[in-house]
């Protein structure tokens, strides 16, 4: 939040949160996005989640309509996930990290922030 807060961002995160995620509204109802570091796999990684009930709807309209310019947008790889068996779907962009190590902090929420500004 501070980082954010710091860079004079656009992006309005909550309190922060002793969770390893943060959810950031997109001013949509059941679209957000969640910036989350995973301690064991050691990735991080942004999603547009898509939840609700056209959720999967929305997510093949995305895809249809928005694929190019979408990939256009972030950096790295795209990755689409339908989650047919669940409640939500997720555009997600992700990278390796160690976000156990302090030191890599700097640089893990430089990223994310361009990530979430996009």
């Amino acid at each position: 939040k501070f980082f954010l807060e710091e860079r004079d961002s656009s992006v309005r995160i909550g309190k922060p949160s002793k969770e390893s995620w943060a959810d950031i509204a997109l001013g949509r109802t059941n679209f957000f996005l969640q910036a989350s570091n995973g301690m064991r796999d050691n990735q991080s990684w942004v999603d547009v989640k898509l939840v609700g009930p056209y959720a999967k709807q929305h997510f093949e309209l995305l895809r249809e309509r928005h694929k190019a310019a979408i990939d256009d947008a972030v950096p790295g790889q795209v990755a689409r996930r339908l989650l047919p068996n669940n409640k939500e779907s997720q555009i997600r962009v992700a990278r390796q990290s160690e976000p156990s190590k302090p030191e890599t902090w700097p640089a893990l929420m430089g990223w994310m922030a361009d990530i979430l500004e996009r």
